[in-house]
């Protein structure tokens, strides 16, 4: 590999831990919204803002960055050179294809992340821009066969997150996870990782179903993030229940990000 294996293996580290953060704080954020106790429904983006108002905000906010940064990397590592060996199968495709448009994500969110720190102008946020995955949608349809592509997209993520539903319930967690060196005691952390699991694929699902819906009627305003998802949610019967639960399952699959990110056994040869 290009980076020395023990920088590869800190750079997923550190990568994991930001994104366990931001999971974190969203779901801490929607179910105080959920419970009516303050918070808000959010995403990554709105994280930052709240990230920034902090004590020491633009050098959390900096680190963060860094972190999610780190984080494309090493899904740029997963899709490019394959070390967990998913291979070429229809699964390992979808799968490698999925860390391929995350990382995209995750690149737009570090950069908007270090434009906040230093005091730029946010570019996925504010007036001109609702939400960043409806603008990403907006420029899909437009390049040629965009409509197929963004279909594509969509479906993708229906696809990911069945998966990741039925793995997170059913399977072995401990090990498609690649948790190697958590204990015999780390039963509490794989039942919180299975809530977790459930309810971001829950939410993945919802969203590969809004930009599939937005391709189909060619309208990207019915596309959205993890904050429209949420929103949807809020709008259904029971409400308040069925987003707190999804809310508390973020939290959930923040708590095992952290596990995974101190556990997960991570290739470098």
């Amino acid at each position: 590999m290009a980076l020395p294996p023990p920088r590869l293996e800190r750079i997923a580290r550190a990568g994991l831990v930001a994104r366990a953060v931001v999971y974190l704080a969203i779901g801490l954020l929607a179910t105080g919204a959920a419970l009516r106790v303050g918070g808000a429904i959010t995403d990554t983006s709105g994280v930052f803002h709240f990230v920034l108002h902090q004590p020491l905000g633009r050098l959390l906010l900096a680190a963060l960055a860094v972190g999610l940064l780190a984080y494309t990397i090493w899904l740029l590592v997963q899709v490019f050179l394959d070390p967990y060996r998913n291979g070429t199968s229809f699964l390992g495709l979808a799968n490698r294809f999925g860390q391929l448009l995350t990382a995209l994500a995750q690149l737009a969110l570090a950069i908007e992340g270090g434009r906040l720190a230093f005091g730029l102008p946010s570019v996925l946020s504010g007036p001109a821009v609702d939400d960043a995955n409806e603008r990403l949608v907006a420029q899909g349809l437009r390049v040629p066969f965009g409509v197929q592509l963004v279909g594509l997209v969509g479906i993708t993520l229906l696809v990911l997150a069945v998966i990741q539903f039925y793995r997170g319930l059913l399977g072995n967690v401990r090990r498609d996870w690649r948790l190697d060196t958590l204990g015999e005691n780390g039963h509490w952390a794989i039942r919180i990782g299975r809530f977790g699991l459930a309810a971001r694929a829950v939410v993945m699902g919802v969203s590969g179903a809004l930009v599939f819906q937005a391709a189909r009627v060619y309208e990207p305003s019915r596309a959205g993030g993890i904050r429209e998802v949420l929103r949807t949610l809020g709008r259904q019967y029971a409400s308040g229940w069925l987003l707190g639960l999804v809310a508390l399952g973020l939290v959930a699959f923040g708590v095992f990000g952290l596990v995974e990110a101190r556990h997960r056994a991570i290739p470098t040869d």
